[in-house]
């Protein structure tokens, strides 16, 4: 018993710290520890009251980082609240690290508090401090050997092409009859987030956009009993998690398989189109400005005196609203979008092919494409060739690096270096794909299409349509003078309709 300056008896105070983190839920409970903290104290003599129990829960002993904790060492250093002793079921509870018990054991000590553990023998003296430290050191080899075994289990999981962790959004995890965990799709969500990435895949969304569309459907985060938003960096995650392609991922050991196990929510090829939009190779086709569809043809329309893209609105009568396309130079142009719309259905009929030229452009199409296909087949398959080489090379330094052949950090490098080449490769072939089409289908529909050009604009079903229809026949826009809409330019392929016939080829560009 400790007294103060008047002589009197003063009581022993203790706090008890109790933690669990998620893998030990079934063998150290937050109620057992209570109830050992408890006992401890009062066989020990001392008071122990509920509100100086501190809980750390879900939280690893891997890191000092933890709120209770925090909190209970602020707590120990008030000398108003004449703590003399911390009680703990078990060391392992405090730190699994070494460095970290001593650290926290000297803090305790500079304030006068002793710790006390339910279970292990520890006494105030030279070998009581030489146990402590063995036992914290016996504790942290415990947890590194744990996660070797996780580790390795981690590894035979994703090589069976079994999911690991959380689901992603857009997945439900689920547990088999025989305790297999694997992902599902989310029948809420999936859809939903598949819709995301080919939006995200057009180049006409940014991060934040598509953030707040997936907001707008309910798409959220769930922390506990909480949902959350979600932000711009939890979307990126999203666009460059390579689970979405059907791989069993595991980012720490640097592994990824392809996997019947896990659903498909994208193709390889929009996985990578998306990462070349998120680093800046492929532009982005800025529409970040507010699109409607009462103005198809913002932005492709220029001013006759400054030749800059002209801008869309409504303007309030005295009745309703009016359209107009103006350029925001004062004093050039504004021009009613009934004007705009009515002259460039003009304009489309003008530009419509004849039908003897129709059918001379498609059979050219058809001979060209045949040509052209035989060789983009055998460029993909000496891609695909290279690709799987360079993917048993990762698995032969990965094993290399289980065997002690290979440190990690020259693991890690050699493996980024692959990794680079595999991107790369990729990137050719995702720039280079020719799909299976059937040509006679393909035909046809262009048949249908340049028949009737204002038919086919009048008709699309959205605001996309009717814009990818403008810029796959006017590439360099239009300009309003003499009260009508001009073309700036025909793409190469309406040229040849045009009686002007330029050698066709099939360009990048034209491909996609």
């Amino acid at each position: 018993m400790r007294t103060n300056t008047d002589n009197e008896v003063m009581e022993k105070k203790a706090v008890a710290y109790v933690r669990i983190s998620t893998e030990e839920q079934s063998t150290f409970s937050i109620a057992q520890q209570i109830e050992a903290v408890k006992r401890t104290a009062q066989v020990q003599g001392y008071i122990l009251s509920d509100s100086n129990i501190f809980i750390d829960e879900g939280f690893s002993a891997k890191t000092t980082n933890r709120p209770a904790l925090i909190k209970m060492l602020a707590f120990c250093s008030q000398k108003k609240n004449n703590i003399t002793a911390l009680i703990a079921y078990k060391i392992d509870r405090m730190s699994r690290d070494t460095a970290d018990y001593l650290g926290i054991m000297k803090a305790l000590a500079s304030h006068g508090v002793r710790f006390i553990s339910c279970t292990e023998s520890i006494e105030d003296s030279p070998s009581g401090e030489f146990l402590s430290t063995i036992l914290a050191a016996a504790a942290r080899y415990d947890n590194a050997a744990k996660a070797e075994r996780v580790s390795a289990s981690i590894i035979q999981r994703i090589k069976s092409g079994l999911p690991h962790g959380k689901a992603k959004i857009g997945y439900l995890n689920q547990t088999l009859p025989d305790r297999r965990r694997i992902i599902v799709k989310d029948p809420d969500r999936f859809e939903r987030v598949q819709e995301a990435w080919k939006l995200m895949e057009t180049g006409a969304y940014t991060l934040q956009g598509i953030a707040k569309l997936l907001n707008s459907w309910k798409i959220t985060t769930k922390k506990g009993t909480h949902q959350f938003k979600l932000t711009m960096q939890q979307v990126q995650r999203i666009f460059t998690d390579k689970t979405y392609c059907g791989y069993a991922i595991s980012k720490k050991h640097r592994m990824e398989i392809k996997s019947d196990q896990v659903p498909q929510m994208i193709s390889e090829e929009t996985f990578f189109n998306v990462q070349f939009i998120l680093s800046g190779r492929r532009k982005t086709t800025g529409l970040y400005q507010r699109l409607r569809t009462e103005f198809p043809l913002r932005g492709f329309v220029r001013c006759p005196i400054c030749n800059n893209p002209l801008h869309a609105g409504f303007s309030k009568g005295k009745a309703k609203y009016y359209g107009y396309y103006f350029c925001r130079t004062p004093g050039h142009i504004s021009i009613p979008d009934s004007k705009i719309d009515e002259t460039f259905i003009d304009l489309l009929k003008v530009v419509t092919p004849s039908p003897m030229f129709r059918q001379d452009f498609l059979e050219e199409v058809k001979r060209k494409w045949n040509d052209k296909y035989m060789s983009f087949v055998k460029q993909h398959e000496n891609v695909q060739e290279k690709i799987e080489t360079l993917k048993q090379l990762k698995h032969k330094i990965a094993e290399k690096n289980l065997s002690g052949i290979y440190t990690d950090e020259f693991t890690k490098e050699q493996l980024d270096k692959v990794d680079l080449e595999i991107l790369a490769t990729k990137t050719i072939q995702s720039e280079s794909k020719l799909a299976r089409l059937d040509i006679e289908v393909v035909v046809a529909f262009m048949e249908g299409f340049l028949a009737d050009l204002s038919k086919a604009f009048i008709e699309a079903k959205s605001l996309e349509q009717k814009r990818e229809l403008v810029c796959s026949i006017f590439p360099n826009g239009l300009i309003f003078q003499q009260s009508k809409l001009e073309h700036l330019g025909l793409v190469d392929w309406m040229l040849y309709t045009q009686k002007v016939r330029p050698q066709i080829s099939f360009s990048a560009d034209e491909r996609t």
